[in-house]
């Protein structure tokens, strides 16, 4: 099954220069990703029951933290949102993902912390191959 850190090490491949953490955010960093595990809907079983069930999901929540400019955090965020928005057919860990359902339109704007660094949130249930 599809692992938090597993949907983190795939962004890391997309996004070289930016450090990533998975659950826990270290507040002095300006530009991070953070990747969270979120409940995601209950899991649906096929008719016929479990073993005739043929995916699974993930449900994630990622922060994405980058500087001091709105436009920088806009465009991070965007980037991370369509990576996972069309990552069919891609692998994250050992499953094939069938589809990201992602839960909002775009990022959504949490604004600053303390540091005026801006955040953005990212919502999906990752589906894949059992």
């Amino acid at each position: 099954s599809v692992k938090t850190k597993d949907v983190m090490q795939y962004l890391k491949k997309a996004f070289p220069d930016v450090k990533f953490y998975v659950g826990k955010l270290f507040e002095n960093e300006k530009k991070c990703i953070t990747v969270y595990n979120r409940d995601g809907k209950s899991r649906d079983i096929a008719l016929g029951g479990a073993d005739c069930t043929t995916t699974e999901q993930k449900g994630i929540r990622i922060l994405v933290r980058n500087g001091t400019r709105y436009s920088d955090c806009e465009s991070l965020a965007l980037d991370v949102y369509n990576a996972i928005a069309k990552s069919d057919g891609e692998v994250i860990g050992n499953n094939i993902v069938c589809c990201a359902e992602m839960l909002d339109g775009e990022p959504q704007d949490v604004g600053t912390d303390e540091n005026g660094v801006f955040e953005r949130v990212i919502r999906a249930n990752i589906i894949y191959e059992r």
